[in-house]
């Protein structure tokens, strides 16, 4: 694990194994990366039941998010930029889902697809600095104020 992201993990991260926890992490961006379902991820990683557990727990206590903001503000400064955003752009995707799938769903009618909205903001690096996902028949005003929301404290200058 990188030695900036420590901070960000030590609360959250519950063993001590660093081989252990490199394991896991390595089989969360396979199944990111991939789009492959949990229950067929390949036999050299952890069980997928540990994985996903980790997973849902990092997600749940929001590591994710810290991550994704102790990384957002290093990268802007390699590239000669000031740490924090003024500018960003922000955008919507509908995606199908199958029926079997569980969680938010609508149809969007405008795209005759019935599934999930993807909407993201990033900055003008096209560095993400929020992510959301609704249901397809959300209007994209409302997804707009559900990726606005609670950023004026991480993103004072936006």
């Amino acid at each position: 694990m990188p030695a900036r992201l420590s901070p960000s993990l030590a609360q959250t991260w519950p063993t001590a194994n660093s081989r252990s926890s490199r394991a896991i992490f390595d089989a969360i961006f396979y199944v990111l990366r991939t789009g492959c379902p949990w229950r067929y991820l390949p036999a050299n990683f952890p069980p997928w039941q540990t994985v996903f557990y980790h997973f849902r727990r990092l997600r749940i206590k929001g590591t994710w998010t810290l991550l994704l903001r102790a990384l957002h503000r290093p990268r802007r400064e390699r590239q000669g930029r000031h740490p924090d955003p003024s500018a960003e752009s922000r955008d919507s995707q509908s995606v199908k889902t199958v029926e079997e799938s569980s969680g938010i769903c609508g149809y969007d009618a405008h795209k005759h697809i019935k599934g999930r909205k993807r909407h993201i903001l990033v900055d003008t690096l096209g560095i993400p600095i929020s992510i959301y996902v609704t249901p397809a028949d959300t209007h994209d005003t409302r997804g707009a104020r559900c990726l606005l929301a609670g950023l004026k404290f991480f993103v004072p200058r936006l």
